[in-house]
């Protein structure tokens, strides 16, 4: 009795080690399933072409992710959002990658060419050489990850900022009333290019809606645009520096300015001017095509170019090649509890002031309209979106609650947090604002 269980446990033991072995070499060949490994799209495709048995243990009806060049975007057979891949530029497809319906938009940032890192599900081969992968998403290109990246900028500020702001706080420009702000704006003469910008560009303006709508191109156009919304709390037009600021960015990057002057609170609200904005953007993706525009805003045209990107999503199924907002007004409820503590440095805006311009903007219309606070409109599938702000901004609180709603939703927002600085300062005279215009630049497509 005592040979013959010592012989069972010999034999159970044996086995176990078997087993154990067994599952250690499947283990070994499951490594590219349980692992984050990139797979090149020729290794994959070898697999189902010459390999079924591989193919069949390791990648059919399963994750997988795979790298390759882009031979083809647009839609596959049945419709739907596709990106073929190669393993070489101008190469034969190798894999069809199918992106859910939702993604169409997202399409537009690829192109022949592009290396990219696809994560999706194997399904099988198709027309002898070719993997079909669904639900795929594009997690990678040429090194750059999508989804929520924040930039941020630790250094203190320069004494000609911080000299800046405590001229600011001793001129009392936060403690200026709506009325007062309106009265202002009112008493100066009609805004216009400055005399510098003339001798320098071609100017040229056309009316919408009975509004001004102008065009400050470089001698040598490249059809690259901005079509930049100007700030003001809906109830001032620009201001000398925006006009600086639009020299730069065509100095910078070669692009053309468009920029529309828009009807202002109280006068005029929301429906209008939204109007006329959306005409004159319209206008210029219709002349010139949507991937050749730049949508950029400062404050409240900031949060209307953030708006209106979303509109075109909606209404028209098309997207710029970037959005950019420079110290956007993203929600004009001021609702969130962290501005209270922020506006004890902000010099420029008050919670109480930026209140009443906006109240003046909507009407009776509900401020979570997203028209007016855009932070409350689907942010999901818009063109890369670049945000720049100061944390010595009332504005900085929703900022950085969107960035954080971009994180959550894998939106590709690009966060560019400046410590201490003031409401749009890339249009100030301070180093910070070419600091930040230097990276804005870098970060173009």
């Amino acid at each position: 009795m005592i040979k013959i269980f010592k012989k069972r446990i010999n034999s159970a033991t044996i086995a176990i080690m078997l087993l154990l072995i067994a599952g250690i070499v499947y283990a070994k060949d499951l490594r590219i399933m349980n692992t984050k490994e990139i797979l090149p799209v020729k290794e994959l495709q070898n697999a189902f072409m010459y390999d079924r048995p591989k193919a069949e243990k390791l990648y059919k009806n399963k994750m997988v992710t795979i790298t390759g060049v882009v031979v083809y975007v647009g839609p596959d057979v049945y419709g739907l959002p596709s990106i073929e891949v190669s393993d070489k530029k101008d190469g034969a497809s190798m894999a069809l990658c199918v992106l859910p319906i939702s993604d169409y938009l997202k399409l537009r940032k690829y192109s022949k060419g592009h290396t990219l890192v696809i994560k999706g599900e194997a399904r099988d081969i198709y027309k002898e050489s070719i993997v079909i992968v669904k639900e795929c998403k594009v997690i990678e290109e040429k090194g750059k990850t999508y989804g929520m990246k924040t930039i941020s900028n630790e250094k203190e500020p320069s004494t000609e900022s911080q000299q800046l702001e405590k001229r600011l706080f001793l001129a009392g420009v936060k403690n200026n009333t709506f009325a007062q702000t309106v009265k202002n704006d009112r008493a100066k003469p009609a805004t216009k290019p400055t005399p510098e910008l003339y001798n320098k560009y071609d100017i040229a303006s056309e009316l919408i809606n009975g509004q001004n709508v102008w065009t400050i191109a470089p001698k040598k156009s490249i059809n690259k645009y901005f079509f930049f919304i100007h700030g003001g709390a809906y109830v001032s037009t620009y201001f000398p520096e925006h006009w600086v600021f639009f020299g730069k960015l065509i100095e910078r990057t070669g692009r053309t300015v468009v920029t529309p002057d828009y009807p202002l609170a109280p006068e005029h609200q929301y429906a209008e001017t939204t109007e006329m904005v959306y005409t004159a953007l319209l206008n210029l993706i219709n002349e010139v095509g949507a991937e050749n525009v730049i949508l950029i805003g400062d404050s409240a045209g900031g949060g209307m170019a953030f708006a209106l990107a979303q509109k075109l999503r909606d209404e028209k199924d098309v997207q710029p090649s970037q959005i950019i907002l420079l110290s956007p007004l993203l929600d004009m409820t001021k609702s969130n509890p962290e501005i209270v503590e922020v506006d004890k440095y902000d010099p420029i805006l008050s919670v109480e002031r930026s209140t009443e311009c906006s109240k003046a903007y909507a009407g009776n219309t509900d401020p979570k309209n997203y028209l007016l606070s855009p932070i409350y409109g689907n942010i999901k599938n818009l063109a890369p979106i670049i945000l720049f702000t100061g944390t010595h901004d009332i504005l900085f609180p929703d900022c950085k609650k969107l960035s954080q709603m971009a994180e959550k939703e894998n939106v590709d927002l690009t966060y560019c947090e400046y410590k201490d600085m003031l409401h749009v300062w890339l249009i100030l005279p301070v180093p910070e604002a070419d600091e930040a215009l230097d990276q804005l630049v870098g970060l173009l497509v």
